[in-house]
């Protein structure tokens, strides 16, 4: 008999933990798993990416704080085995919800960043309020999916869990598709110059001001060279307006979310990731399969884990504008920079990680 998986997430957006369960459902094995996806807002660029076969069950709702009540209708409705869900506030309705869930259901959580800079920006108050939480309600969940090995370790410091109930499991990418979509034209024709190319919501927590900052340190040396930043968010304005401080607006291109970055990363000169932090980057994954030359700051957490050696990619200390203006020229410079990236893209190819996934989700 199949286990029944209800996967949640908040959209699909196109951000980084929406990607992952997109891969997941696509290679879940169906003689295993009967997969249902459920979203308290089906929007976002990500849903034509869903596997024909998967039910929706759009709740309707545009915060996750209202969503309670139509969650546990849709819940006790559809009676999944197991649910997975992803990104905090969700994670926390769920675990608040569990006392209405049947029991033989069982709720796993996927953390997707560092919970000490998820909520370093917010108010003591509320700061004091997501901890109590997290110390109450994660300690409910049947099993906890950690990105790496230190975000592992520090929801057991901040949720006082058991160590037996949380897992490590890095993400997956899909190579096969990631190569399918390098096969496209060059982007870059009739540029002239480096091409210099990072693919990120346009945050606080992608480091862009800094990068912004370092790539006018490498214009001195290429004065020709592009920064192609693809990605939305609500700094694009101030970075535009940082950029054309610099003098280097002409080089900066905001080229906003696409759907295809992959042909950027493959005929880029450069991939830079400048996070100030991480869950586990898996941008940095994809730049591995696109074999890209991989400058990464050596931010929490996750590009040390990936990038362990030279053939692989080049770390640089993080919020350090000059190392990695620095990094950004060697990299420029160095063909022994990722030489040898696709090699280790297939280490966290879907076919391996989803079974993990299934392991944890089944067992």
């Amino acid at each position: 008999m199949r286990t029944k998986l209800m996967l949640l997430t908040p959209s699909l957006q196109g951000g980084g933990a929406e990607r992952v369960m997109v891969n997941l459902l696509k290679h879940f094995d169906r003689e295993r798993i009967e997969p249902v996806f459920m979203t308290p807002n089906f929007s976002g660029p990500y849903t034509k990416l869903l596997p024909k076969d998967v039910e929706v069950i759009d709740l309707g709702i545009t915060r996750v704080r209202y969503m309670l009540p139509k969650l546990l209708k849709e819940v006790n409705k559809a009676k999944p085995d197991v649910i997975l869900s992803t990104l905090e506030q969700l994670n926390l309705a769920l675990l608040l919800a569990k006392p209405f869930i049947r029991r033989q259901t069982k709720l796993v959580i996927r953390e997707a960043n560092l919970p000490s800079k998820t909520l370093h920006a917010y108010s003591s108050y509320r700061k004091w309020i997501y901890h109590t939480m997290y110390r109450r309600l994660y300690s409910q969940a049947d099993r906890i999916i950690a990105q790496s090995d230190m975000m592992r370790s520090e929801l057991l410091a901040f949720t006082g869990v058991q160590e037996s109930r949380v897992k490590t499991i890095n993400n997956p990418i899909d190579i096969d598709a990631i190569s399918q979509l390098t096969r496209g034209p060059n982007p870059f024709l009739g540029t002239s110059g480096k091409n210099i190319v990072s693919v990120g919501r346009l945050e606080y927590q992608k480091g862009y001001d800094l990068l912004i900052q370092a790539f006018k340190l490498v214009t001195l040396q290429h004065p020709n060279s592009n920064l192609y930043l693809l990605g939305e968010g609500s700094l694009r304005s101030e970075l535009a307006q940082l950029a054309e401080s610099l003098g280097i607006a002409r080089n900066v291109h905001f080229a906003g979310f696409t759907e295809n970055p992959y042909l950027y990363m493959k005929h880029a000169d450069l991939f830079v990731l400048s996070s100030r932090y991480e869950g586990f980057p898996n941008v940095v994954l994809e730049a591995l399969a696109c074999s890209a030359k991989i400058v990464s700051v050596d931010c929490e957490s996750g590009p040390r884990d990936i990038l362990s050696r030279l053939e692989y990619g080049l770390l640089v200390p993080r919020e350090n504008i000059s190392a990695l203006a620095e990094g950004m020229l060697r990299g420029l410079q160095d063909e022994q920079i990722g030489s040898n990236g696709f090699v280790r893209a297939m280490d966290y190819d879907c076919r391996k990680i989803t079974e993990l996934y299934e392991k944890v989700l089944i067992s």
